[in-house]
């Protein structure tokens, strides 16, 4: 797992003077290339980012908070009742979809007959839980973005797609710091090799299909 130290190393040792880019300068840069990414792969691989939490049920409590990290809720499960229609999608589209289409209204949270979205970030249960009652609720949310800080930080972001973060960083500091690279061919190299990733791993699902041809006027279809 790359980690903010791994960003700090893959950034200096293509800059011609290493000491032209401090680590607060580069981890700046690396946390604007995170969000980018992120921002990438939320529009065309949303379920790549998600966060499971659990919340215990408490007998006689039936208002729950939503866990702390959570930026987009997108699923509600009320294991108890799992077998009794206990899961409730509560974001029917993409982030992708709900933007390319504008009809991010439609997005709004499903209210069931045993959860109720309440407006404040919390949920009721009804019935209200009691000693019988066993698991608890299972979130599945999109996670706020924690900006790397520590050395030890991780990305963050799926590991086919973690060198792209150094790419990002450096053409931010080229940019807006003006670093000059020991060996621009090479990092010309690397950085179409890290596009050319990030461009395959997040293409349109529609193309990962097998490619098929289809002839109206015969009426059959052919697979090469």
């Amino acid at each position: 797992m790359l980690t903010l130290a791994g960003i700090w190393s893959g950034v200096r040792e293509r800059l011609m003077d290493p000491n032209a880019a401090a680590p607060g300068a580069i981890t700046v840069e690396a946390n604007n290339a995170l969000n980018e990414l992120r921002g990438r792969i939320r529009q065309s691989r949303e379920d790549w980012l998600d966060a499971v939490e659990k919340t215990d049920i408490l007998a006689d409590l039936d208002v729950y908070d939503w866990p702390a990290s959570v930026d987009t809720l997108k699923m509600i499960e009320r294991l108890d009742l799992a077998s009794d229609h206990g899961v409730f999608a509560s974001q029917p589209m993409s982030y992708h979809e709900q933007h390319g289409r504008g009809v991010v209204a439609q997005a709004a949270l499903v209210v069931a007959d045993t959860v109720v979205v309440l407006p404040d970030r919390r949920i009721r249960l009804a019935p209200t839980p009691t000693v019988s009652y066993k698991d608890g609720i299972r979130w599945t949310f999109l996670p706020k973005i924690t900006p790397m800080a520590s050395p030890d930080d991780p990305a963050l972001v799926p590991e086919p797609l973690e060198e792209w973060l150094i790419v990002g960083t450096i053409d931010r500091l080229r940019q807006m710091r003006g670093v000059q690279l020991v060996d621009p061919q090479a990092y010309e190299r690397f950085r179409n090799e890290q596009t050319l990733r990030v461009v395959r791993e997040l293409r349109p699902r529609a193309q990962l299909a097998p490619l098929r041809i289809i002839d109206e006027d015969e009426f059959y279809t052919y697979t090469p």
